[in-house]
């Protein structure tokens, strides 16, 4: 087992299927409608789906230094998503 990729099932795994999915889908359902949530969930599963498939093949392709830079970036985006989604729901809680 590689101790360096030893987090990422357990971190990977809810940011796809988790929580913040469910509580995003039913907020976007009732601003945007079925119709247009729905097909963004689909395409979002679709190109999940691709990127896994295609995953051993951009592992190579990117090496080992290239997949920890794409790991850095793709962590600085989430944590920048976490303290947006953060930051909107204090400014919700104020203004009550």
């Amino acid at each position: 087992v590689d101790p360096d990729s030893l987090g990422a099932v357990p971190i990977g795994v809810p940011l796809i299927v988790g929580p913040g999915v469910l509580t995003t889908s039913m907020i976007s359902v009732g601003e945007y409608g079925f119709i247009f949530t729905g097909s963004a969930l689909l395409a979002n599963i679709l190109l999940a789906g691709i990127v896994f498939f295609f995953a051993p093949g951009i592992n190579r392709l990117l090496g080992k230094s290239g997949s920890k830079t794409v790991s850095k970036l793709a962590s600085l985006f989430i944590a920048a998503i976490a303290v947006m989604m953060i930051r909107k729901g204090i400014m919700l809680m104020i203004k009550g």
